[in-house]
Order: structure tokens, then sequence, then C-alpha cells
């Protein structure tokens, strides 16, 4: 009989200001543990104890450590998110190969803020079968695809996009994992765009 999938998922989502700041106690908890001992050192208890939560309270909104897991990720990805809007703002009418780099440096430099944190997220999150969020899927992006897919000569825009943002994503995870001396150097970020630019310019 095959292993039932585990729950990746919360139980509930908070409605009230309490129940909340509950939830932001459990997931700030579980950064913080995550950060010193990581994944095999997490427990739904330890992360009850450090929020100052009782268990209970725990299993009202997370079945278990990997929708925990889950929920840090997800918060992850919304600052990311926001960081980026702002930079895109900022470069906007820039230039492509500006606008390149600022996105790329923004990235590098969420990775270098809790680097245990990606570690955990590029490793232990893609065995457990967390997916990343696609960036075709992701409406922030969708005035720059669709300028892109509209004025590209390459021979297939979508599938080039799609091999960046698989490559990019890639080379950054990989690097605060296997090679951290490296990872927020100006030289990677120099490497990556002389990867990317020229390829998406065919």
């Amino acid at each position: 009989m095959p292993k039932p999938r585990t729950k990746l998922s919360p139980r509930k989502k908070p409605r009230q200001e309490r129940s909340a700041a509950t939830v932001a106690a459990i997931i700030q908890a579980a950064a913080y543990i995550l950060r010193k001992g990581g994944y095999a050192g997490m427990t739904t208890n330890l992360i009850a104890e450090r929020a100052g939560v009782n268990i209970a309270s725990l299993y009202q909104y997370f079945p278990n450590k990997e929708a925990i897991l889950g929920a840090l990720i997800q918060r992850h990805g919304e600052e990311v998110r926001a960081a980026l809007a702002e930079v895109m703002a900022e470069h906007r009418g820039k230039g492509f190969k500006a606008n390149v780099r600022a996105v790329a440096k923004c990235v590098q430099a969420a990775h270098a803020v809790e680097p245990e944190l990606h570690e955990v997220f590029t490793v232990d999150a893609a065995r457990l079968g967390f997916q990343p969020a696609a960036i075709e899927h992701d409406p922030l992006f969708a005035e720059v695809r669709a300028k892109f897919l509209r004025e590209s000569k390459l021979r297939d825009p979508a599938l080039a996009l799609w091999i960046v943002e698989t490559c990019v994503r890639a080379a950054f995870n990989r690097a605060f994992v296997e090679r951290k001396e490296q990872a927020n150097s100006d030289l990677l970020l120099d490497e990556i765009i002389r990867l990317v630019v020229p390829f998406l310019k065919g």
C-alpha cells in the first residue's frame, strides 16, 4: 500500500487578531529553530515552546512541522515578491540589462539575509515535495513577460524564459548551499548576467 502523502498545508487560516498573532509566533519560532538546528532538529514541541503557545493551539493551525515549513516558505516568498515589485518599479525604463541585473541582485540579497533558511528551502523543502512558484503564473511579471514575448525574435520566447528562470533559481539556490563563500559576491551576479542577457537577446 502506498505511503500517504504528508500534509503540507495549514489546517486553517487565522481570522482574528489574536489567532493571527499566534500563527505569526509559531512561524517565527520555526524560523529561529531552523536557523539554529536545521530541519532535522525542528519538532512541533520545540516550536510551541519557543513560540510560547500550547501544543494543542499549534495543532489547531498546523497538522505537522511540514505545514509550518510551508507557511514559512510562503511568508518568505511574499517578502521577496514585495522587494522585487519595488526594484522593478525603480528600474522601469532603465534598459534590459539594468533591469535583469536589478532583479537578480534582489534575489541574491534575499538569499543572503537568512542563508540557513535558504539551505532548508533548497534541500529539505524540495525533498518534501514543495514546488517553487513559477514566474509565468505571477501577475507581478505579467507586463514584462508580455512585452518580452511580444518583441522577442527567439524561436520560442516562453521556453527561453522558463530556461532562464530555472537556471537562475538553481544557481542561487545551489550557491548558498555549495559555494557559500561566493554566493553573495558580485562575481556570481556578473556571471549570471553574462549568461542570461545574451541568451535572452538571442
